[in-house]
């Protein structure tokens, strides 16, 4: 019976979790502002849990006087191990755009994407290479190190990457993922706990009273 019970809440939790995801990584704290122009701007990103990509949210500045409109595209990577830099093998590819043309100087979510469509699955603590090719007239939105999640706080400029140091510090380009985490992983937590509670419940019917 506390068999059953057991494998019914492992069932449980898994489905789950197949539709909860949560933000597991996010840079936005106190912010600076640069103008990047016309380049490609790369950012790291520790998803510690692994799981499926699931939202991304990019947060932008306009630094022309009048409104604009802005695009731009972004590119997840692997983050390559044996070299360092964040230019490993491509995950797939997003564009990204205001719905209204942005005003002078004013931060905003330029947009918040859905990453599902792009199946992209990660295994436990890996760290991803975020490539921002920047289109002109916009400032990205830097922030100190991440609140949730883990990363370096390190930049890089061009393709290949260089390292690259903004206002004398090393930040974080201003964005948020969203992840959902593999069910497998709560099913067994949940199965494993119970596994053993059930040892101990029996022991303590065998003890004297």
């Amino acid at each position: 019976m506390k068999l059953k019970l057991a494998l019914f809440l492992a069932l449980l939790l898994w489905q789950c979790s197949l539709s909860k995801a949560a933000t597991v990584y996010s840079a936005l704290t106190a912010s600076q502002h640069w103008v990047v122009g016309s380049a490609v701007w790369w950012d790291d990103a520790q998803i510690v849990g692994g799981g499926t990509l699931s939202r991304f949210r990019f947060y932008g500045q306009q630094n022309i006087v009048g409104s604009r409109s802005y695009t731009t595209s972004i590119e997840f990577h692997l983050f390559d191990g044996a070299t360092g830099l964040p230019n490993g093998p491509s995950l797939g590819r997003i564009q990204v755009s205001s719905s209204t043309p942005m005003p002078h100087g004013e931060v905003k979510l330029i947009e918040s994407v859905d990453l599902r469509p792009l199946n992209i699955r990660l295994p436990p603590n890996s760290k991803l290479g975020v490539a921002f090719h920047q289109e002109h007239n916009i400032e990205v939105v830097l922030f100190g190190n991440p609140s949730i999640g883990a990363s370096g706080s390190n930049l890089w400029i061009g393709s290949p990457p260089v390292a690259r140091q903004v206002l004398g510090v090393r930040n974080n380009i201003g964005f948020e993922i969203e992840v959902v985490p593999e069910p497998h992983s709560w099913a067994l937590v949940v199965a494993a706990v119970a596994g053993l509670a059930m040892p101990i419940r029996l022991s303590s019917r065998l003890l004297p009273r």
